[in-house]
């Protein structure tokens, strides 16, 4: 809060990479649309699968969703038949001073440990603007907090490299047929 003073910041949480895209980045269009709304927190969104909703924390929106949309509410992890969307929170956000005041005011969740998730749900209720914004065509995020979902993005990204994604590919189909 010392740091950043009155002015508004860019959060991203490191248990996530995206896979990026051209011009422009994703930071850029969450600042952009933060300051073109004045929103207190704008976050980036990406659509999961139905069987996944319960890994993440999820949003309600406040009306129909486009690319862009207010939030009505967040709930981290919710249980099954407590789904409010499709729609994960992506790890990317950008808030201004006033979420300091929500954290303040936000009750440690589990664990003990106050969630991000859940002071944006605290800023809503103090009166907040909350924008998101859906990641764009493809932009992908890679959750790496755990390791199947990290060696997927390593292999991912391995794959695409351009100077060793040949070789990466070919080493992979000599051990998927057992010659490596």
């Amino acid at each position: 809060q010392d740091f950043v003073g009155d002015e508004s910041f860019v959060v991203a949480l490191g248990d996530t990479i995206m896979q990026p895209t051209e011009s422009p980045t994703l930071i850029h269009r969450l600042i952009q649309s933060h300051l073109s709304h004045r929103s207190d927190c704008t976050l980036a969104v990406c659509e999961v699968f139905e069987d996944e909703v319960s890994r993440y924390g999820i949003v309600r929106p406040k009306a129909e969703e486009a690319d862009e949309f207010e939030a009505e509410a967040l709930v981290e992890k919710p249980a099954k038949g407590e789904v409010p969307s499709r729609y994960a929170i992506a790890a990317r956000y950008v808030f201004n001073p006033n979420i300091f005041e929500a954290i303040r005011r936000t009750p440690p969740g589990m664990g003990g440990e106050v969630q991000i998730t859940d002071a944006i749900g605290v800023l809503l209720r103090m009166g907040g603007k909350v924008r998101c914004l859906k990641l764009g065509p493809g932009e992908r995020r890679y959750d790496i907090g755990n390791h199947q979902s990290y060696f997927r993005a390593f292999i991912d990204f391995a794959l695409m490299d351009e100077e060793y994604g040949y070789t990466v590919r070919q080493y992979l189909q000599r051990k998927l047929r057992g010659l490596g």
